[in-house]
């Protein structure tokens, strides 16, 4: 089953979550909506390994967003998290972030799905 959130399309494959955003730019509450969407439709086989594809051209998330991304708040929903970014300009603001940020779970950058998919697949339970 595949959900469109408004903001993303979720589905699980291989005992991942895969989220794939589709918004240049990420706003809380409406991340907030997303999470809940995604609780409401997977919430029985949560929490999984996700990994979370983000679309060419993005901007970086706000503070609020950030702060959230590393609260507790996903811990119920997420075991590890493999983001996905094409964009050079991103990958260096995503390592720069994740240098000094404390993320909950496991969180690491990759530039294909197969090597997010292997990483995350350690975590699997």
């Amino acid at each position: 089953m595949r959900i469109n959130t408004g903001i993303a399309e979720a589905y699980i494959e291989e005992g991942i979550l895969f989220i794939n955003f589709t918004v240049l730019e990420i706003e809380l509450e409406p991340l907030k909506k997303h999470q809940a969407e995604v609780v409401a439709a997977f919430g029985h086989l949560l929490p999984l390994p996700s990994i979370v594809q983000v679309p060419t051209g993005s901007k970086s998330a706000n503070k609020e967003v950030r702060d959230y991304t590393t609260s507790q708040a996903n811990t119920n929903i997420i075991l590890s998290t493999a983001v996905i970014v094409s964009s050079a300009f991103m990958r260096t603001v995503a390592n720069f972030y994740f240098k000094f940020a404390k993320m909950p779970t496991p969180t690491k950058l990759f530039g294909d799905v197969p090597s997010a998919i292997e990483w995350s697949k350690q975590f699997i339970k």
